[in-house]
């Protein structure tokens, strides 16, 4: 390889904001996910719930969205939620439109989520520094924001 691709190489490994995020989010998804293994939970499946609960009752496009997924790999993670009859997808207004809800089981599940993930955040948030936890979302949300116009 030719100098500037070597150095070109070197900037890739050391500065590119995508490998860094992802190694970063894997590591942090691990540690949701294990803390959220004693109640059968991915940190995944948690955010659906609870995302699925603060909505009430999205369309699988609105749940989409705000998950930033697309609609086939959000089927593909509904679908061990609704085997084990956390959630209900029934037809909407439109049969064509889907609409997903929380089953009492997947209420009751998602209170014992939210206080391993509260533990788990709070621990996080504490050894990083609350300060630094809030401008990093903030930072997070201003590059979300970028994204979507790129």
């Amino acid at each position: 390889m030719d100098e500037k691709h070597l150095s070109i190489s070197r900037e890739a490994a050391t500065s590119c904001l995508a490998f860094g995020v992802r190694k970063t989010a894997r590591a942090i998804t691990q540690t949701y996910d294990r803390k959220l293994a004693s109640i059968g939970l991915t940190g995944t499946q948690f955010s659906m719930l609870n995302a699925i609960n603060l909505v009430g009752e999205p369309s699988m496009m609105q749940l989409a969205e705000i998950l930033s997924t697309d609609r086939t790999t959000l089927t593909r993670n509904l679908n061990p939620l609704k085997k084990q009859q956390l959630i209900e997808i029934r037809s909407g207004h439109d049969k064509r439109m889907r609409q997903i809800q929380l089953t009492q089981g997947g209420e009751e599940i998602l209170s014992q989520a939210l206080e391993q993930w509260k533990s788990v955040n709070d621990t996080l948030s504490a050894a990083f520094g609350r300060g630094k936890s809030e401008n990093l979302l903030r930072d997070l949300g201003k590059l979300m924001s970028v994204l979507s116009q790129c």
